[in-house]
């Protein structure tokens, strides 16, 4: 099963028990490992993007391999140029690189990066609609992009990256690139690269006739949603949070100062 070819075994599928349960799993470990690295060292973290980019280049080129092995040569099938794929190529630039490359790839590390990873593990569109959860893909899917969730977080709690204009400035010109190049080759080679010629199985009804009758306003729509999209969700839910211990700090102040005048 772990390495079966596609049609063999049932899907497991989008919000399936099984899916929910292993759901449930990675969010736990995400919630543990991103506490246990809240206050590391700039250096102790650099160290562990190193290793993560190590760990997803050999399962990317494991995963390139299978789609050979089983005859999946068209260029969507290997091709690592999806949103979530920009993080192979920021996981290497932030931790092999300086200077302007590295930020940039930090950008998208620590804000969108952290919510396209998130968005994939509750709607795994790409995987566990094809292959049951113990396959290969299913579990590389699961543990990449968790690993998207884990190392954002890292890069937020510990200060590498502010959630700023510059930043998202930065955030956008790294996807931006990336997704100019998709569309190049979407246009030119009718692949579907960022998914910005049409939504796969993206579970909106409403994508697909979009697509179809106004295509370029599909692309657009996409790419702003993966963008500015993106950013902002991670930049309100960090602004929630940050109001929310302020008030806490703030209420335990005047706790403090009530019992102080006894």
């Amino acid at each position: 099963m772990f390495f079966a070819k596609p049609g063999i075994y049932e899907p497991c599928g989008i919000f399936s028990l099984t899916h929910i349960i292993v759901l449930i799993f990675c969010l736990v470990l995400i919630t543990i490992f991103s506490y246990k690295i809240r206050n590391i060292t700039i250096k102790k973290l650099n160290l562990i993007t190193k290793i993560i980019a190590i760990v997803i280049v050999f399962l990317e080129t494991a995963k390139i391999i299978f789609s050979f092995i089983n005859h999946q040569t068209n260029l969507d099938s290997w091709v690592p140029l999806y949103f979530c794929s920009m993080f192979i190529f920021a996981t290497i630039l932030s931790g092999y690189t300086r200077g302007w490359l590295k930020h940039l790839a930090d950008a998208f590390i620590g804000s969108g990066g952290i919510i396209a990873g998130a968005m994939f593990l509750i709607m795994p569109s790409t995987s566990l609609t094809t292959y049951p959860m113990f396959h290969f893909l299913s579990c590389y899917s699961m543990l990449y992009h968790s690993l998207m969730v884990f190392l954002g977080i890292g890069y937020l709690l510990n200060g590498i990256v502010v959630l700023n204009k510059s930043l998202f400035i930065k955030y956008i010109i790294f996807c931006s690139f990336f997704s100019l190049i998709a569309i190049i080759l979407n246009v030119i080679l009718n692949t579907n690269f960022m998914f910005l010629r049409e939504p796969y199985n993206i579970p909106l009804p409403f994508l697909k006739p979009l697509s179809e009758k106004f295509p370029i306003l599909y692309t657009l729509l996409m790419f702003l949603s993966c963008t500015g999209g993106t950013y902002l969700i991670i930049d309100v839910i960090v602004k929630l949070i940050n109001n929310i211990i302020k008030k806490m700090k703030k209420k335990e102040n005047l706790s403090n100062g009530e019992n102080n005048s006894y």
